[in-house]
């Protein structure tokens, strides 16, 4: 686990301490999706590639027609960098809308399926022993 505090401090940044540890947190949180993969002979491959990008909407129009709100990865990372998290509050309640888009549409047993329930597990164990409490609990202003 990285020291925020004072990691956070050497960023220079004038913005309270919480709001750096959100960004760090978050970050942390991104790379362990990307950086998850499935070592098995079957496909060793980066578990979060159907992640990415949304289906295409000419090869998978079903998809739009079942997925009320569609969501990836890009769409995240952008709302990351516009700072529009405050909170890890609306980044969890997006991630959790991507995997569960990902289970209402794929069957159990596919690998779209299989992948969004281990990174969601991934995440899930993240924030129960290293996210800190108070990134947990710390709803930011505005203005960060």
């Amino acid at each position: 686990m990285k020291e925020y505090p004072s990691e956070a401090l050497s960023l220079g940044v004038c913005a309270p301490v919480t709001s750096v540890l959100l960004k760090l947190c978050i970050s942390e949180a991104m790379e362990l999706l990307k950086g998850a993969t499935d070592n098995s002979s079957r496909r060793p491959l980066s578990r979060v590639q159907h992640f990415l990008r949304l289906p295409d909407q000419a090869k998978f129009p079903e998809y739009y027609k079942e997925i009320a709100q569609p969501i990836d990865l890009s769409h995240i990372e952008g709302k990351l960098e516009k700072r529009a998290y405050k909170s890890c509050h609306p980044f969890a309640a997006d991630r959790q809308l991507m995997f569960n888009n990902a289970f209402s549409f794929n069957e159990p047993g596919t690998e779209v399926f299989e992948d969004a329930a281990i990174l969601q597990g991934i995440l899930a164990e993240y924030e129960a022993t290293k996210l800190p409490e108070a990134v947990q609990q710390e709803s930011l202003p505005d203005q960060v």
